[in-house]
């Protein structure tokens, strides 16, 4: 609406309340004519703010979607951590993090002890080809993922599996958000520094 406006330290406007009332007391009426007199009398000692432009905006929602996404991202793959830590600590040794893509499908395609005996070297292969994993070789990680684990209670592997299936499908989708968000932001970078 055309108005300007300027940013005002709290701790500004102490020192101008001063300068009208040694009590310090603080009053609503008050604070508003000390202001505007600062205003009027000393208004170098201020800043003025100025709307951020088009670009700055979109700047700024993408790198805080991208910061929350990220977040959101971490938060889950602890969580499927620690679900895999209760049941097969061993298959958490095949990479040092969780938020690596090829390690949820061989999550999927070992959570469940029965499926685990079953699986042949051959779905690991494809699994690590497809992400384009050539340090890892298949008949180890085939190993891992068939080696002996934890006896749970009755109920609690199927509890598992169930976290595991409501956790791997949002990690997935965190994921592609996020993945999104770092390419748009990469995106306005570029074509700000142009």
């Amino acid at each position: 609406r055309g108005f300007r406006l300027y940013a005002i330290n709290p701790k500004q406007a102490d020192r101008f309340r001063d300068r009208h009332s040694a009590a310090g007391s603080k009053d609503d009426d008050k604070d508003a004519f000390v202001i505007s007199d600062a205003l009027r009398t000393d208004l170098h000692k201020f800043q003025k703010l100025v709307a951020p432009s088009p670009e700055q905006l979109l700047m700024r929602a993408a790198s805080r979607r991208e910061t929350d996404l990220q977040d959101d991202l971490l938060r889950l793959t602890n969580r499927l951590w620690q679900e895999v830590s209760g049941f097969a600590p061993e298959i958490l040794r095949i990479a040092s993090v969780a938020q690596e893509p090829f390690m949820w499908d061989l999550i999927e395609l070992a959570a469940d002890p029965a499926k685990a005996q079953k699986l042949r070297t051959a779905q690991v292969a494809t699994v690590l080809k497809r992400y384009g994993k050539r340090k890892y070789v298949a008949a180890e990680i085939c190993a891992v993922l068939k080696a002996e684990r934890f006896q749970l209670i009755p109920g609690a592997m199927e509890a598992v599996l169930r976290n595991l299936a409501a956790l791997l499908p949002q990690i997935r989708v965190v994921h592609a958000q996020w993945q999104q968000a770092l390419a748009d932001l990469t995106e306005l970078v570029e074509a700000g520094d142009q």
